[in-house]
C-alpha cells in the first residue's frame, strides 16, 4: 500500500508489502516471493531460500535517524560514491509511498538480470523499460502522475484488511545487489548509497550488516521489520 500502520506487527507489515506487490502485480510469483526475516541471527537466515535477490527493510523515523541521514547526505555530496549504471533508482514524490517504491526498486533491479520477470505489456515492464536513461527525479514524477498505478493502489487498499492511516512515522527502504555491491535505495534520498562489496552467495548476510547499523543507532527502538 501507499499507507502504512506503524503500530502493526511483522505480519501486518508483510500484508502491506504484499499489497504493494498486488498494486503492481506483474511478476511471476512462482519465481520470487517475499519472506519474513524473523531475526538477524544465523537460525533465521538459514530459513530464507537462496539466492536472496533484494531486501525491503522498515525502520522508525526518529531524531537520531534523521540526524544521521543529514550527515550522510552532506558526506555524499562532498565525496560522491561510485554507483553502477545498472542500478534502477527513483525518487519518491507521492506521500507515504515508500513501501510501493521499495517493491518497485526490488523488482526493477531484479529485472536487469531476469528479463522474463514481468509479463509482456505489463505496467512494471513498460515503466522500467520506458524510463531507461531518465533521471531518478524524472522517474519519480512520472510514477506519481501514473493513473494506472493509482487505480491499482486503490484496488489493493480495498482488498487489504489493515486500517489505512495518514500519520506515518516509519519508512521502507530497499537493499539490492548490482555489479558486486550492496545499494541502499531510498526514494527520499537524492542518490543510492553504496554499502560495499557483496556476492550472490553472501548478499543476505551482508545486508544484515547494513540493517544492524540502523538498529544500533536506535538501540531502544523495536519497530524494525525485514522482508527478503
Amino acid at each position: 500500500f501507499f499507507f502504512f500502520n506503524d503500530t502493526a506487527t511483522t505480519e501486518i507489515y508483510t500484508e502491506q508489502i504484499v499489497g504493494s506487490v498486488r498494486c503492481v502485480q506483474e511478476t511471476d510469483a512462482t519465481q520470487y516471493k517475499f519472506h519474513d526475516l524473523l531475526s538477524l541471527d544465523d537460525w533465521a537466515l538459514e530459513m530464507i531460500p537462496r539466492p536472496a535477490k533484494a531486501v525491503v527493510f522498515l525502520y522508525p523515523i526518529t531524531e537520531v535517524q534523521e540526524q544521521f541521514r543529514d550527515k550522510e547526505e552532506e558526506e555524499l555530496v562532498a565525496n560522491p560514491q561510485q554507483v553502477s549504471d545498472k542500478v534502477f533508482f527513483m525518487r519518491q514524490y507521492a506521500q507515504n509511498a515508500c513501501g510501493t517504491i521499495g517493491v518497485i526498486h526490488a523488482l526493477g533491479n531484479i529485472f536487469s538480470e531476469q528479463q522474463t520477470l514481468f509479463q509482456q505489456d505489463s505496467f512494471l515492464r513498460n515503466f522500467v523499460e520506458n524510463n531507461k536513461g531518465k533521471t531518478p527525479e524524472e522517474i519519480g514524477k512520472l510514477l506519481k502522475k501514473d493513473k494506472k498505478l493509482e487505480e491499482a493502489h486503490k484496488e489493493a487498499v480495498d482488498k487489504g484488511e489493515t486500517e489505512v492511516e495518514d500519520d506515518v512515522n516509519t519508512h521502507f527502504i530497499c537493499l539490492v545487489q548490482q555489479d558486486g555491491n550492496i545499494y541502499e535505495l531510498d526514494g527520499t534520498k537524492k542518490v543510492p548509497v553504496n554499502h560495499g562489496p557483496t556476492t550472490p552467495e553472501t548478499f543476505l548476510e551482508d545486508c544484515t550488516r547494513v540493517i544492524r547499523q540502523f538498529m544500533e543507532r536506535d538501540p531502544n527502538e523495536i519497530r524494525f521489520t525485514t522482508l527478503v
